[in-house]
């Protein structure tokens, strides 16, 4: 699967209500021109998962003169679309913190699955 995961879910779905629900969030924040990028926040979450669905929120884009425009803390946004879709060792990390990668699609899933299962 896609390792971009801006829109993406990363946990352990285990026997989900409401499917659709991250149990937990982790926000990394955007404050000024210098924010570095994401890379330490994700690798720490990725050790720190709780059981259950955990939504990382990052702010990945494009390098464009209309985001360095609109976005002071463009440098980071770049870094972090760099490192979430071309950065090989991602993957790994996420294999060796014992994560899984799932999409909102595959939560969307579930929760048609169960809700029609129930009476």
């Amino acid at each position: 699967m896609d390792p971009v995961l801006s829109a993406v879910l990363l946990g352990f779905v285990l026997g989900l209500q409401h499917a659709t629900d991250p149990d937990h969030l982790v926000a990394v924040p955007r404050e000024g021109t210098g924010r570095v990028g994401a890379r330490r926040a994700v690798e720490r979450a990725l050790f720190e998962l709780s059981p259950g669905v955990t939504e990382i929120q990052t702010h990945p884009a494009i390098d464009t003169d209309e985001l360095r425009a609109a976005c002071p803390d463009w440098p980071g946004r770049v870094e972090d679309h760099a490192y979430l879709r071309d950065d090989p060792s991602l993957p790994d990390l996420v294999e060796r913190a014992g994560a899984v990668v799932i999409g909102y699609r595959d939560l969307r899933d579930l929760m048609r699955a169960t809700s029609s299962s129930t009476p």
